[in-house]
């Protein structure tokens, strides 16, 4: 229920934060979540559970967001790997919130000697586990507030919340006072005979913000909105593919595997992404750029796609046991997964890139409305696919097939990139040196 109202509420989200900054709309968007989270757990019918989620993903925009602010803040040789530590705490959350919730979801129930079953935490079973996931949502926001600079060039004062977008009183934000005081200070001490090479031509730039129609129809950030629409449907039904082929008994193809087997691979591969992630993934996008290595991690796992499920035919004798088979497997998924980070993040350094600074927060909230999109219809199409495939005994319309369509998809995601050349792989220039936009580190 939260990424259909995601998807629609995240562009809008961009939109505000290209025109009143992105520190107002991180610390709105994430105590609105934070609230509408509390709500949730005192749902009182599921109508009502359905009202709080489905605030929650119109109140959450932090995500497209913080892409933007990303951008805003690390020079262009090290957005990848800002990216990479946005992508690593956003799985650890993934990985680590489930289990805190679970530990803390009915603690009458769970923990019956410290919560009676009339208590409070007894009445509202759901409480325990969104009352801390919405305090410490609020106590982020805190932090924010107080340690989070405002990277938008001078956004557009909202009357009475001047303090949550860190303006001054002076009208600027802190980075930006701090940049045209340093800018002041040294064009005092030049030379007044040196002439400034910049002044001779003054570029016109547009500083209207794209409407929507105007960004959709922009060559280049449709394409790299589709590429991010593509590599989320493939990594979501390669996903839910994987999983349905392997539980299958071993005389209908499958493996026969348990929840306890997938879970030893997911965990294996985890671990072994993340050190890639961080590790090894920014000094290739360094070298190669997004583009290429994008392109890599997009054609690559068709391979993966192509002998998954012929694990039992190829090596009949490895798979007879589990852990044969979860080694097997592993490998594959480790192939699978690390070429997923390359696309992942390279797409998301490519959606950063094709706008001007003014734009870049619609941007990254229609990137993220594609991906949400994809992530709608792609668990529909593959289980329906998958499903169908089961009546057929003869390859391709068996199991086979829905890894035959992914492989497809991939050849076709991998085609729309041959539309992009490699100015994708460096900001979008705004009429201004590009370095110029980017935080210093010093600065805070």
């Amino acid at each position: 229920m939260v990424i259909l109202p995601y998807m629609v509420g995240t562009y809008p989200w961009g939109v505000v934060s290209d025109r009143y900054g992105r520190k107002v709309v991180l610390i709105v968007g994430y105590a609105l979540t934070s609230v509408f989270m509390i709500l949730f757990g005192f749902s009182s019918s599921f109508a009502w559970s359905i009202v709080w989620r489905t605030a929650m993903g119109l109140a959450n925009g932090v995500l497209s967001t913080a892409k933007a602010q990303m951008a805003e803040v690390c020079a262009p040789e090290h957005l990848s790997r800002g990216y990479s530590i946005m992508t690593v705490g956003w799985s650890l959350g993934m990985i680590l919130a489930p289990s805190i919730g679970g530990y803390l979801a009915r603690p009458a129930l769970q923990y019956p000697g410290l919560f009676a079953a009339d208590s409070f935490f007894g009445v509202w079973p759901y409480a325990l586990p969104t009352l801390v996931g919405g305090i410490l949502g609020l106590l982020v926001c805190a932090f924010m507030y107080w340690c989070l600079p405002e990277t938008l060039p001078n956004p557009t004062p909202i009357p009475g919340l001047t303090w949550l977008q860190d303006i001054g009183k002076d009208g600027r934000t802190r980075l930006t006072a701090q940049k045209e005081d340093a800018a002041a200070a040294a064009a005092a001490t030049a030379d007044p005979k040196a002439k400034d090479a910049d002044t001779g031509a003054v570029k016109s730039v547009d500083d209207r913000p794209l409407t929507f129609l105007e960004l959709i129809s922009t060559r280049t950030a449709l394409i790299v909105c589709l590429l991010y629409f593509c590599t989320s449907a493939v990594d979501v039904a390669f996903l839910e593919a994987a999983i349905l082929w392997a539980r299958l008994p071993r005389p209908e193809g499958g493996l026969a595997l348990e929840s306890a087997d997938f879970g030893f691979i997911s965990s294996v591969c985890g671990a072994i992404n993340l050190a890639y992630q961080l590790v090894l993934f920014p000094s290739f996008e360094r070298r190669f750029g997004a583009l290429t290595v994008y392109r890599v991690g997009t054609l690559v796992p068709i391979a993966v796609h192509i002998l998954y499920p012929r694990v039992p035919q190829l090596v009949p004798g490895l798979v007879d046991t589990v852990w044969g088979s979860r080694i097997v497997l592993l490998v594959l998924q480790v192939v699978f997964e690390i070429n997923a980070t390359n696309s992942f993040t390279s797409v998301f350094v490519m959606v950063s890139n094709a706008t001007l600074t003014k734009d870049r927060g619609a941007m990254n909230g229609l990137g993220q409305a594609f991906a949400s999109l994809s992530r709608i219809i792609a668990p529909i199409v593959t289980g329906s696919l998958f499903s169908l495939s089961l009546y057929s005994t003869s390859e391709p319309f068996d199991y086979h097939l829905i890894f035959y369509v992914m492989s497809l998809l991939a050849l076709v995601t991998g085609g729309l990139t041959l539309m992009l050349d490699s100015s994708i792989n460096a900001p979008l220039g705004d009429g201004k040196d590009g370095d110029d936009e980017k935080v210093d580190a010093d600065d805070d």
